[in-house]
């Protein structure tokens, strides 16, 4: 009885499954849309840049070389602050469409610093240079 219920199971598997695939939809017949991974060139802050805590600024990078909106995989970005390279990041802002090419954070209080660096976060990610950012004297 065993032998019988695991050879019928066999043979329905085995004639099942062509004919799963043979109605499935070939994928030739389905329109396949590229997508890319977009990481645009971060033009503001640059190593010249000095930033004052407490101050509104605008971080800026260049979309000339964008894909169309739809065949980018993530529009929606985030940038964070770093330094020291190795340094947790901490968030300036999020949700905002990366083919607009800015965003207007607020510069954090933080310690006075000359290797502070802004990280692009959407489709990939991209750092600026490092720049300083003048704040709160270090002891």
């Amino acid at each position: 009885m065993k032998f019988t219920t695991a050879f019928t199971t066999f043979l329905t598997c085995a004639f099942a499954t062509p004919a799963l695939f043979a109605s499935a939809t070939p994928v030739a017949e389905h329109e396949l849309v590229k997508r890319v991974v977009y990481s645009p060139h971060i033009t503001s802050p640059t190593h010249r840049t000095i930033w004052q805590s407490g101050q509104s600024v605008n971080i800026t990078w260049d979309t000339s070389d964008a894909p169309p909106p739809d065949q980018i995989t993530n529009r929606y970005g985030k940038v964070e602050i770093r330094w020291d390279h190795t340094a947790t990041p901490f968030l300036l802002a999020s949700g905002f469409d990366i083919l607009n090419g800015w965003v207007q954070v607020g510069v954090p209080l933080v310690e006075t610093r000359y290797d502070y660096s802004i990280v692009l976060y959407g489709d990939g990610n991209n750092a600026s240079a490092d720049f300083e950012i003048d704040g709160i004297p270090s002891s």
